[in-house]
């Protein structure tokens, strides 16, 4: 049967990642810092509340002023992942791992996105390099026995889908970090 989509947006705030010292900056420079940081709360609030055009647009702002913010990068890719457009959400991977190689988010999007464009070789690539960065990351398991799943490895999907539960269980703040729902995911792994 079709499992329910455990998939949801990044939860977390946005940080600009800017570390001007404000003593420092310029009066322009602190106004489009206040700007982004007002940009990054709006953004919280319209994942909140299911809203993701509005923050799409609000990230977009955001990006316009820190072009390169790991984290407003990586919650596009999530909104786009959510709103399926696969290829989108890739490519915002594929953007945060080049500003940070070593960001398992980064790999659990990019192994995410490429398993909804069915290059199943690529997803357990990429979720393997997620688990190896997050050795606790649920998603990660769970789309590695999907992918299994997918290739007709029952016996090997059910231990991974175990091993996603048994994360999922035991580990609440990777749901928070990674910014998926956990009812949903445990659902998902129950139903298994």
């Amino acid at each position: 049967g079709s499992t329910p989509s455990p998939l949801r947006v990044p939860l977390r705030r946005v940080e600009s990642g800017d570390e001007t010292p404000r003593a420092r900056m310029t009066p322009e420079r602190l106004s489009l810092q206040r700007r982004k940081a007002r940009l990054d709360e709006m953004v919280t609030g319209y994942v909140i509340a299911g809203q993701r055009d509005l923050a799409r647009a609000a990230l977009g702002q955001a990006l316009a002023i820190v072009p390169q913010d790991l984290n407003s990068i990586l919650m596009m890719g999530f909104l786009h992942l959510d709103s399926g457009e696969n290829v989108s959400a890739h490519s915002r991977a594929l953007e945060a791992i080049g500003l940070d190689p070593l960001c398992g988010r980064a790999y659990v999007l990019r192994g995410i996105a490429s398993f909804f464009l069915s290059e199943f070789k690529a997803t357990e690539e990429e979720l393997r390099q997620a688990l190896y960065l997050l050795p606790e990351c649920v998603l990660a398991t769970f789309f590695l026995a999907r992918v299994r799943e997918a290739q007709g490895q029952r016996q090997a999907a059910l231990r991974l889908y175990t091993q996603a539960l048994v994360k999922a269980r035991a580990h609440d703040h990777a749901f928070l970090e990674l910014g998926f729902e956990r009812t949903a995911l445990v659902r998902a792994l129950e139903a298994k």
